[in-house]
């Protein structure tokens, strides 16, 4: 009898899957999983907003003190229909990234206050945004960022008492939360895998292979197509808990930050020694929050084929820039306001009062909008999987020579850069010797003439930034 029906090989094939030492899509052709994280959207982290570092149920519980029990049950709601929109998937897609990895707190879809019952808003919220990956053609990997209690006691696990491997009921919840995800999603292409835990650091570290091993057989009951990705013990950093896979059709995933690293080269090719010793490849599920030049150095490790890691997301797409020696890829321009609120639920500052409050919620829902977000373009170019690499190479070569023509009758100075990029423009700053402030010129094509009027005679020091980055000097001598 002629069968029509598809093998499991043949259904597994139709998903992104690990296969033959490679993670591989519906064609069973060899790619890489490169992205951005959606940080701060479905799981909150006060940082994210520009306060502290508070965890979502303290910023949930100060919320409610500030609005009250339904203006602020008002503001969850908008944050989940509206932070992350089609819009911003457009331009994830436009950049060129195939991948989201999308942090998401269980309170989603299970409630701490209900357990066991889950939430059909909260899969409407995975669904729209399944839908919008769908149609540009981007991957989804769905990471449980916070399980019942937590995987680990910081505060981006929004962590409780107990944590999830100190207490059997909240065991049993996460697996219960995995196997309906599993089964609502099984049959759907879009999703490249599921990220079990994320950074999960248990007392002792050897819980954690059972524990993952319990959520796999879940998940297996209802979906055997999707890919698992298993990050190690110690924060997602330690590996040597695992002799092998667990699981047929399986990754594993570190997070690389490189704040206290000294040697990162080092550091990586400590993974890249993992994944060789056990024939899979590793994907970065996080990298980033760093100065421009370590995010370069950073990327070129990561994307060298020789390491065997099989793509990477950064972290994270957008964020009220705070830090501003870390450069932010977009920027949500949130106000004053808003800064009063957000480091009064993060426990800083004083009480923002009535119109404090009206304005700077207002304001905090403009500055998400994918038109309002202010773009860091040499940070973008760095991101850029087709031109990433060259830029980065560009980046972490020191300064550029750049050469100046001036012409005194005319008073205009044309200069030549070594630009890798087409269409980045450089900000022209100058200063004059003996002086103290830096002026600027604005942003100039690499090729371009200027109008310059020195002020009088004297050298002249210019300096080219793309972004924050210091790519370039030259000096002028104008002697009329």
């Amino acid at each position: 009898m002629l069968s029509l029906g598809l093998s499991y090989s043949d259904k597994l094939q139709a998903f992104v899957h690990f296969s033959e030492g490679r993670v591989r899509n519906g064609k069973n052709n060899p790619i890489l999983l490169n992205g951005v994280n959606l940080g701060g959207w479905l799981l909150w982290e006060g940082w994210i907003w520009g306060g502290g570092f508070t965890s979502e149920t303290k910023m949930k519980s100060r919320f409610v003190e500030l609005l009250g029990e339904q203006p602020a049950v008002d503001f969850f709601d908008k944050v989940r229909k509206n932070f992350v929109t089609h819009n911003d998937i457009k331009a994830i897609a436009a950049l060129g990234w195939n991948t989201v990895r999308v942090p998401f707190n269980h309170t989603l879809i299970e409630r701490d206050e209900n357990p066991g019952v889950f939430i059909e808003e909260g899969f409407r919220v995975l669904d729209s945004l399944l839908a919008w990956c769908r149609k540009e053609k981007v991957y989804v990997v769905l990471d449980l960022h916070a399980a019942p209690g937590g995987q680990a006691k910081l505060f981006t696990s929004d962590p409780d008492k107990e944590l999830v491997f100190e207490n059997k009921n909240l065991r049993d919840r996460t697996v219960a939360i995995w196997a309906k995800i599993a089964e609502k999603y099984q049959s759907d292409t879009v999703i490249a895998g599921f990220d079990l835990l994320n950074e999960p650091n248990p007392s002792h570290p050897n819980l954690l292979p059972s524990f993952y091993l319990e959520i796999i057989k879940a998940i297996r009951l209802h979906d055997k197509n999707h890919m698992i990705i298993l990050e190690g013990a110690k924060m997602g950093t330690d590996f040597s808990i695992f002799e092998g896979a667990l699981d047929n059709n399986q990754i594993f995933s570190f997070h690389f930050y490189s704040w206290f690293v000294k040697d990162i080269k080092k550091k990586l090719d400590a993974y890249r020694k993992f994944a060789v010793k056990t024939g899979i490849p590793m994907w970065c599920g996080e990298w980033g929050e760093n100065d421009l030049k370590e995010l370069c150095k950073t990327k070129l490790i990561l994307e060298d084929p020789g390491n065997i890691f099989c793509g990477n997301a950064f972290w994270t797409w957008k964020k009220v820039e705070k830090n501003k020696k870390y450069p932010t890829l977009n920027h949500m321009e949130a106000g004053r306001d808003w800064e009063k609120i957000i480091n009064w639920i993060s426990g800083i500052g004083g009480r923002p009062n009535p119109s404090e409050v009206s304005s700077g919620l207002e304001k905090f829902y403009q500055s998400w909008e994918n038109q309002n977000l202010i773009f860091d373009p040499a940070l973008g170019y760095l991101l850029n999987p087709e031109k990433g690499n060259i830029w980065a190479s560009y980046f972490t070569s020191g300064l550029h020579p750049v050469t100046l023509d001036f012409k005194p009758d005319l008073e205009t100075l044309s200069y030549k850069m070594p630009v890798p990029v087409s269409g980045t423009s450089p900000e022209i700053r100058y200063l004059r010797l003996g002086e103290t402030e830096w002026k600027s010129l604005g942003f100039r094509e690499p090729e371009t003439v200027i109008t310059f009027i020195p002020p009088r005679k004297g050298t002249y020091f210019f300096r080219f930034f793309i972004g924050s980055y210091l790519a370039g000097e030259a000096t002028l001598k104008v002697e009329k």
